[in-house]
């Protein structure tokens, strides 16, 4: 359902294509049971989290097959999907991190050279495998810098990382929260794509539905046209997605 419209009418058969590109990201789940948004996970969840990326008939895998199983359904080419991945957040008090690169030695995430060796790492790793992945529908786009919040002290780091991603030929994509931390200053970290959350469904309006909060998605807007952000669209359970309508 997403990367074709289906038609209820026809049995929910493909009518069309529908998002035209993709972010892969993880928020919790690691082994350890640390979370990748908060920064306290280890090197063997990053490795984890590579391996899922990867996995045979699985997220990036899986959505190659749907790419062309859709294209046969609706008698067109496939298309070619933008793919943006996740780098995980890795907080500066994290401890036992692991080593990043097996030279017996533990990265320090108190330091900000080994987290931006262990970010690179990380970047590095992802290229290494998407040739030998065969994902011939799908264009790695660049990554995400996962944290939803830049302040101060990251913003050298994400700086050198994203001078890294652009050697390599990608793009760094963010999406802050709410004027969170950094988000009049994405350009100066370095990112080419920042889009802002009004975080409207957070907002605790009982009659927010029927009476919605103006004044924070205008807010918002307004902030994002000052800033050259793009506006991320909301949902919560209360609102209801039906991709037949």
């Amino acid at each position: 359902p997403y990367v074709a419209y289906l038609d209820r009418a026809n049995g929910g058969k493909p009518a069309d294509w529908f998002f035209d590109a993709f972010l892969l990201l993880q928020f919790g789940g690691a082994p350890s049971g640390g979370a990748y948004y908060k920064g306290n996970v280890t090197v063997a969840d990053w490795n984890a989290y590579l391996e899922q990326l990867f996995a045979e008939g699985k997220n990036l895998a899986a959505l190659e097959e749907t790419v062309v199983r859709v294209a046969g359904e609706l008698g067109t080419e496939p298309r070619t999907l933008p793919i943006i991945i996740m780098i995980p957040y890795l907080s500066a008090s994290m401890e036992g991190f692991g080593d990043v690169d097996g030279d017996g030695t533990e990265e320090s995430p108190a330091s900000d050279a080994d987290r931006v060796k262990a970010f690179n790492r990380l970047v590095d790793q992802v290229l290494e495998r998407w040739d030998p992945a065969r994902l011939p529908h799908l264009s790695l786009w660049g990554f995400y810098w996962m944290n939803e919040g830049i302040g101060g002290a990251d913003m050298p780091v994400v700086k050198a990382v994203s001078e890294h991603i652009r050697a390599r030929g990608y793009k760094l994509h963010w999406i802050p929260w709410f004027r969170a931390p950094g988000f009049d200053r994405w350009r100066e970290a370095g990112i080419d794509f920042t889009v802002m959350q009004p975080n409207f469904a957070f907002v605790d309006t009982p009659a927010r539905l029927a009476v919605p909060d103006q004044g924070r998605l205008t807010q918002n807007a307004l902030l994002a046209r000052k800033h050259g952000l793009g506006v991320e669209m909301e949902m919560n359970e209360r609102v209801s997605f039906d991709p037949g309508q």
